[in-house]
């Protein structure tokens, strides 16, 4: 770069040699002219190639700007925020990939990527007004890029997993060691508790040393569902030795421990997960949830009181689900039930039916605990309403087992069996067994 004059030179080997086989050059002024440089030295160096008419035909050939974003300054943004992403700080990715889509309303990948951080942190409201726009937007990427977001669009319901299964599928197909595809296929059957076909996708991106952390974590998550916490522990000793240190696997790495009652490892965990970041939110939630496998309630308490000293929402809910739990362990009905009220308020404020219709579930198995059953049934409704409507099903199958129950000591016998019926036809018809 010499004032605002861009050069790009590039080489063009035979692998196998080494054997210099074409060298090309171009040059444009300032960063908006980056991509428009990319495509011309594309089409040179494509013309290096000996092709045939079938292949010339069969070619893309699509230009970067068209398929990726025309603002060099949107691009500068989705790269910082993927840095973030890709170690496991979503909350940090987002903004970034909102400046992004400032530059460049139609930069579908950014709302992708985007979508997927929401996702993860559990704002599945927000991360669905993404995913739609993505995919709205999904007709000016590249096919690669399409399969990446037709994929995770029809992730978000168990009712069109079929369809993303396909898609991921015909991602695999032309690009077999992709870590996007692999991860959200591994993902997807980890969702449906098919760990077996899982864990095989997900070791494609730890065997590559992907060094973005989603597939870590998931393949972690995975063995431990198998109660294989070794091997769990293994994939994340390695990301930690050959890859990096990282505070979020340092977070998985202190759950794997607290799973099998180690807690002096757990905490040793949680102690170098907070020298790494010790601003974030997590920090107060597996430090609570060692004491409260310890039993130590009143400094699990603390620490989840904690949560809700933050700004950031998400925290709030993770911490009065927390309370909930705390509270209901000691029998304290009320405070719980006061929890769950101040749960549901937080999620009607954001929107969030996900988390609206599991604070509803938990403040109607108090209910159920202190055998004010009409009052328990009306909450199963009402969270089997929202669970309904926002197209939630394993929330749907839990609350009809949990009103089956109510039923029963109702001693509702012919409303009981209605809804084991609709319990059964709702299994039936679903794709997680």
């Amino acid at each position: 770069m010499a004032g605002e004059t861009l050069r790009i030179n590039a080489l063009l080997q035979e692998a196998s040699t080494g054997n210099l086989m074409a060298s090309e050059m171009v040059e444009g002024r300032g960063e908006g002219s980056l991509f428009s440089m990319v495509d011309d030295l594309t089409k040179k160096i494509k013309a290096s190639f000996k092709l045939s008419e079938e292949e010339i035909a069969g070619d893309i050939d699509k230009e970067v700007e068209k398929i990726t974003t025309t603002s060099s300054d949107a691009y500068k943004y989705y790269r910082e925020g993927m840095e973030y992403f890709t170690k496991g700080d979503y909350l940090k990715s987002i903004p970034l990939m909102e400046i992004a889509v400032a530059f460049d309303p139609e930069f579908a990948m950014a709302y992708r990527t985007m979508a997927n951080a929401y996702i993860s942190i559990g704002y599945r409201t927000e991360a669905k007004k993404r995913y739609e726009k993505a995919f709205e937007l999904s007709d000016r990427v590249s096919d690669r890029e399409r399969y990446y977001i037709e994929g995770v669009y029809y992730q978000q319901s168990e009712r069109t997993y079929d369809k993303a299964i396909e898609a991921h599928n015909e991602l695999l197909k032309i690009y077999p060691d992709d870590f996007i595809g692999n991860h959200n296929l591994g993902e997807l059957y980890a969702d449906l508790e098919d760990w077996d076909k899982a864990i095989p996708l997900l070791e494609v991106n730890i065997k590559n040393k992907d060094e973005s952390i989603p597939s870590y974590r998931s393949i972690a998550n995975s063995y431990a569902a198998k109660g294989l916490y070794d091997k769990a522990r293994d994939v994340l000793e390695f990301y930690l030795s050959d890859i990096s240190d990282n505070a979020f696997i340092r977070f998985n790495l202190a759950d794997n421990y607290l799973y099998q009652g180690k807690y002096n490892l757990a905490q040793a965990e949680a102690a170098k997960a907070f020298s790494l970041d010790p601003k974030h939110y997590s920090n107060s939630l597996i430090k609570g949830d060692i004491y409260h496998y310890k039993q130590d309630l009143i400094n699990a308490e603390k620490e989840y009181l904690t949560l809700l000293e933050t700004e950031e929402p998400k925290a709030y809910e993770v911490g009065t689900k927390r309370l909930v739990a705390l509270y209901l362990l000691q029998g304290m009905y009320e405070k719980s039930k006061e929890q769950a009220k101040q749960g549901i308020a937080l999620a009607g404020m954001f929107g969030e039916t996900e988390w609206s219709s599991r604070f509803h579930l938990y403040l109607a198995y108090m209910h159920l605990k202190s055998k004010n059953l009409e009052e328990a049934l009306k909450e199963y409704n009402e969270a089997l309403t929202i669970a309904s409507e926002a197209g939630i099903l394993d929330r749907q199958r839990e609350v009809l087992y949990f009103k089956g129950r109510i039923q029963i000591e109702m001693n509702s016998m012919d409303e009981a069996q209605k809804t084991a019926d609709e319990l059964k036809e709702l299994i039936e018809n679903g794709m997680n067994r």
